[in-house]
Formats: structure tokens, sequence, C-alpha cells
């Protein structure tokens, strides 16, 4: 016992001397990532597509969710500000998800796989296919850091049927443009000079393939900046990488008064002005267009292979909607038959993904790049940069597989994977035509016809008074508009600053994937904020 009371009066004595020493210590100056340390790249780079408005929107569902009564004038929101499918309401393709049940299922011992027997036999035998393709037969495997070898060549032999089609056609027109040239530029690659080779790899998403080019570009240290040219208005996944990157924006402006065209001279004009401040070194195009909904001509597709060629620059070829053209007196070409038919010696990477066209699987993050005319040093270093990263999921890129190699006529899944196919292209043409007629009959806005890919681009006239107003309130005129269209009515577009804009021009982006119903109410809203907001700052 009085052992027990001397211990507890050493402690208390302790106790009180230690908590006299603290109060006598100078306050500890926190050790972490702050604002004076963060990198500044980061701190930079901006991705409008889930920036500040769509962000204000999550939180006023959270509100609605909560049942806030009489806070909002709506009950519920409309989000129009990204392009991912099935959050908007679209099914589905049941071939792909009885695909992912059996590769699931036959990872699973044999007397745990009776749920196959419901599913169709030629989904199982694909499925068994691409499971004996998978390291221990199981999807929960690494595989090559460069995907899975099997759907390498099967994308391979996508990427060739699909140019091989109408080529014959392709090359005349062609050869007729070239014709009507003051100076073509073409010629004949030599096999023996390293090019004309083919490689793929498959990636976590058309962005990360983006993203692994983008890292070979970065300049070294003590030149320039590397400068990337980009379309404006562009996807801010491209402006976002290259500030973070730290490299330069070089943006060449569309022609929004004739259908979003790309012009020559305005490459010609953007490189001149730029290139004194960084080393150009590769053009990005985005066709079918986003934000914009365009779709490049082909001879827009040779005038921009020449121009990259005269200048040095390597190609990067955004292709994830080249299931997405609407206007029957268009069609899409890929940029690597275009830099094939004019034999030019150029290094192009073009992209495709799982998450766009009519899969509409953004969330499974499944994309593949193919890089044509480029040297096997070029490629090492890819495929060294991709392993880092080890590899993307299993399931992805057996859902490219499918994207890629359809069911064939004689399997029993045909009828069903092209009955889905041609109701979501179907349906998505439709709404592009309704999209692009509605938001014309509104007074003070205009907008290009959506011929491809998932959005709408329209200009909007936004009074004097509103620009001062946002001025004041340190914000771009049209993300003012956008965020009281959305703490208004509940509707959540993008502003066009976000996508970069031509000077003193403002636009929104909206998609024109909603639901038939409700795309018809957001137009209708859309139509009446404007009045509102254009009476309120008159």
């Amino acid at each position: 016992m009085l052992l027990s009371k001397s211990f507890n009066k050493i402690n208390i004595k302790r106790l009180s001397t230690l908590k006299k020493k603290i109060m006598t210590c100078k306050k500890l100056a926190p050790v972490g990532i702050t604002d004076k340390n963060i990198n500044e790249n980061v701190v930079k780079l901006q991705y409008a597509v889930r920036g500040p408005i769509p962000s204000r929107a999550i939180e006023i569902e959270k509100d609605l969710k909560n049942k806030k009564e009489g806070k909002y004038a709506f009950s519920r929101t409309i989000r129009a500000n990204i392009g991912d499918a099935q959050a908007m309401g679209q099914k589905p393709f049941t071939y792909v998800r009885q695909m992912i049940s059996a590769i699931s299922l036959l990872s699973l011992e044999s007397n745990h796989r009776e749920a196959l027997n419901y599913l169709p036999s030629d989904v199982v035998l694909r499925a068994k296919e691409i499971v004996d393709s998978m390291d221990g037969k199981s999807m929960g495997a690494y595989t090559n850091s460069t995907g899975i070898a099997r759907i390498s060549q099967n994308v391979q032999t996508y990427i060739h049927e699909r140019d091989a089609k109408g080529h014959g056609e392709l090359s005349k027109d062609i050869q007729n443009i070239l014709k009507n040239q003051s100076e073509s530029i073409s010629g004949v690659v030599d096999m023996d000079d390293g090019f004309q080779s083919e490689h793929v790899f498959l990636s976590a998403g058309a962005s990360a393939a983006i993203r692994t080019m983008l890292t070979l570009l970065i300049g070294s240290k003590n030149v320039k900046q590397s400068g990337i040219m980009i379309p404006v208005p562009q996807y801010p996944l491209y402006s976002a990488s290259i500030d973070e990157y730290n490299m330069k924006s070089i943006p060449y402006y569309l022609n929004e008064s004739n259908g979003w065209s790309m012009e020559i001279e305005e490459l010609e004009r953007s490189l001149e002005q730029h290139k004194a401040k960084c080393t150009p070194r590769a053009i990005v195009v985005i066709n079918p267009g986003n934000p914009t909904g365009n779709v490049l001509t082909l001879e827009n597709l040779v005038k921009i292979v020449q121009f990259a060629y005269k200048n040095n620059l390597i190609i990067l070829s955004d292709e994830v909607y080249q299931y997405n053209v609407y206007d029957k007196n268009l069609k899409f070409y890929s940029m690597k038959s275009v830099v094939k038919e004019l034999g030019l010696p150029i290094t192009l990477a073009s992209f495709h993904s799982i998450s766009k066209g009519y899969f509409g699987e953004c969330g499974l993050r499944g994309g593949y790049c193919e890089l044509y005319n480029a040297s096997d040093f070029t490629w090492n270093m890819i495929k060294k940069v991709l392993s880092v990263n080890l590899c993307p999921s299993t399931i992805s890129q057996s859902v490219i597989d499918l994207l890629v190699n359809p069911p064939k006529k004689d399997e029993i899944s045909f009828n069903q994977y092209y009955n889905d196919m041609d109701a979501v292209l179907s349906e998505l043409k439709l709404k592009a035509q309704m999209v692009t007629d509605k938001l014309n009959e509104i007074e003070g806005i205009t907008c290009n016809p959506v011929k491809g890919a998932m959005y709408a681009f329209p200009q909007i006239q936004i009074p004097e008074k509103a620009i001062l107003k946002a001025k004041e309130l340190k914000v771009e005129p049209d993300s003012l508009y956008c965020m009281e269209l959305l703490e208004n009515h509940g509707v959540c577009v993008v502003p066009g600053s976000g996508f970069l804009q031509k000077p003193d021009t403002y636009h929104f982006r909206t998609t024109i994937l909603p639901p038939k119903e409700l795309l018809t109410e957001m137009l209708e809203i859309i139509k009446q904020f404007h009045y509102e907001f254009t009476k309120k700052y008159a």
C-alpha cells in the first residue's frame, strides 16, 4: 500500500514537471504539404469537367437528399456536365455484362461455376479463351505492362480491318486533294528505316494512354519547355496534363463560323507565335470533337499530317468518338489511314476507349494506344514507363477485346450485340439533332450542328452588366451564367472557359446523353433561364 502511494507521488511530480516543460517550449511548426511547398504545377492545373460547378452540384444533391426544405426551387439536379452514358441512364450491353460474369465465374473452382449454365454458350467459350490467356488463368493475376498479348493482337487486327474498308476510295480522294494543292507533301516510307512499326498498349482508359505519351515529351533540363499544340476549344485533360508536366500549351483556334473546322493558316499562326517561347513537340487532334461535336473532313486531316511533318511534330490523335458520327454526309477517317496513304515517316499515337462510342463503360476504365512509325527505342521507353504502373485491370482489358472483336454472325450473341449497338447510336443521333434544334430556337444562343461525339457547345450572348458582375466576383462570365443556371434550376453544364475559347466569346458544354424526356425538360429549363438571366442583367 505504502509502495503504491510512493509511485503515485512520483508520477504526479513527473507529470507536473513535464507539463511545465511543454508550456515553456516554443510552438512547433507543422510539417506537411502546404501552399508554400506544394508542386506549383498541380496548383495551376484546372479540370473544368469536375471543377467548381460540378462540385457545387454534388453539394446541392446532398442537400436535396437530406430533404432541406425550401432551400432550392427544384427537387433534383440534371447532370449534363460529363460524358458518362450509364450515369445518365444508358443500359449496359447485355453481351458485356454476360462476359464479365463468365470471366469472374471461370476464375472459381469448377464446383462453383453452376451459373455458367445460364449464359449463352458462345459467351462462355469466348470468356474461356480470354481467361486462358491470363497468367494463372485468373482475372486476379497481373498481366504484361502493355496488356494481354492476345488482346493487343486483336486490337491490331481491328485497326487493319477498319482501315481496309473503303481504302480504294480513300486513296482516290487523297490523290485528288494532293492534285489541288499548290505545294503538296507526300512520299514513300523506306521499310528499312525503322518506321512503319505498329505497337499497341492497353491502358486504364484513353486518358492514361494520352498521359503516358505526354510524359515522353517533357523537355530535358536546361532547354526550353516542350510545347503541345491543342485545339481550342479542347478537352481539359490536355491543358491540365500539360500544366502538370510543366509544358506549354500552343492553342490553335477551331473556326466556329465554319462548323468548328480546322484552318491551316491558324495552325501556322499559332506555331509561329509560340515557337520562341517553347520547343513545339506534338499536335493534338480530337476527332470527332470534344467539346465541339464536329467531325473533321478528309482534307482537314491531310493538311494536319502535312503540317505536322513539315514542322517536325508527332501527332496525338484522340479518336474515342469514332463510332459517334451522326451526319450522313460525313464519316470518320482514322489518322493512321491518312498518314499511311500519304507515306510520310511521322510518328502517330492514336487513342480509343470503351468509355464512349456505344459501350459507355466509363467506370471500367479501358482504352488503348496504337503507336505507328516509332523507333524501337521509343517503344522500349514506353514499356519502361508503363511498367511503373504494372498493368491495367484485367476486366477492362477483356472489355476492350469485346469492342474490337465483337461476336460473329454465326454466334448466338450476334443479334443481341448489334441490336444493343443500333439502339444506342440511333437514339444518340436523334438527341444530337434535338439538342441542335432546341438550342438554336433560343434568342441569344447559337449552336453549330452536333455532327459527332456526345456534346453541344453553344455560344451564348452575355449582357454587359453580367460581365461586370463576373469581374467583380473574379470569375469568368460564362462561369457566372452556369453557376446561376445550377443554383436556380438545378441544371449542371460546364462553362466554355473551362475548355478555352476565343477571347470575348462565351459558351457552355452540355452532353446529349440524358434520356429524351429529361433532355427535353433540360432544354426548356435552359430556354427559360436564358430569358431570366438576360432580363436580370439587362
